[in-house]
């Protein structure tokens, strides 16, 4: 582990975290309907079977127009579970209510064998991150979660970004997993075609 890139990833976090405190509610708002709206008309969202999504924390895009819309047209949607040893799993929800505040203050669904997801079979995987680069390499928050659940996630990622939070290059490690589409308030792009 690079302490230089680490270095450099702590200093956009706090720089990206700070750019979010600073934008208005409304204005976020607005954004976070056009990503929504983007993200619902896409070929990769409507192919879909399965939606795997996370709630948002307060520097994240908005995700529950999308989790609704997902379950009005019959989508199975799951949210992640925060597990020791760095470890994420998904368990399947019916609507919002399904959500307690779990690991970190983030709303999570209630953990069962009956709703836990086994079979990643046509799904799409909604990436959470403060920022993302063109190639699909993302700065979260730190945590590692995403990176190790994609390392065998077989289906497509898809990452939610606001347009002016989308830097030229995030330094990346070995162990970073870039996601395969970025999707802006402004489009949906293919970010690298190994899939």
């Amino acid at each position: 582990m690079s302490v230089k890139i680490q270095e450099e990833k702590r200093m956009l976090r706090k720089h990206y975290c700070d750019m979010r405190k600073k934008m208005a509610a409304d204005f976020k708002s607005s954004l976070d309907i056009e990503l929504a709206s983007r993200f619902l008309t896409s070929d990769v969202y409507i192919s879909s079977k399965t939606l795997l999504i996370y709630a948002a924390t307060q520097y994240e895009a908005e995700t529950r127009e999308v989790i609704n819309a997902a379950l009005s047209v019959g989508k199975k949607v799951a949210l992640p579970v925060c597990e020791n040893e760095g470890k994420m799993f998904f368990y399947f929800i019916t609507s919002l209510n399904d959500l307690k505040p779990g690991k970190f203050g983030i709303y999570e669904p209630v953990k069962s064998e009956n709703n836990i997801v086994n079979d990643f079979e046509g799904s799409v995987c909604v990436v959470p991150g403060l920022s993302f680069d063109p190639k699909g390499n993302r700065l979260g928050l730190g945590g590692g979660y995403y990176d190790r659940f994609l390392e065998n996630f077989t289906g497509t990622s898809v990452g939610f970004c606001y347009g002016s939070f989308v830097k030229w290059e995030i330094p990346a490690e070995n162990h970073d997993i870039p996601v395969d589409v970025l999707v802006t308030e402004a489009y949906v792009r293919k970010t690298h075609d190994n899939k």
